[in-house]
């Protein structure tokens, strides 16, 4: 499965995630999220896309670096 943010843009891939993140905010679906590889946008913020295959809501994140880190 796979994003495209613009028809010109590169195809990114989807993965499900783990944990609280995988069950979706907006409707309760466990497990219903995907989400993007992060991308660098030009004022350096990393940046994800969650997606829930379940209501079809989705939502661009900032990518946080992991604890510790």
């Amino acid at each position: 499965m796979g994003y495209r943010d613009t028809e010109a843009g590169p195809l990114r891939t989807m993965r499900r995630p783990e944990g609280a993140e995988a069950d979706c905010f907006f409707c309760g679906e466990e497990g219903g999220n995907v989400v993007s590889e992060p991308w660098r946008r030009e004022d350096g913020e990393l940046r994800d896309w969650m997606v829930c295959l379940s209501c079809g809501t989705s939502n661009q994140r900032r990518v946080r670096p992991p604890a510790g880190g």
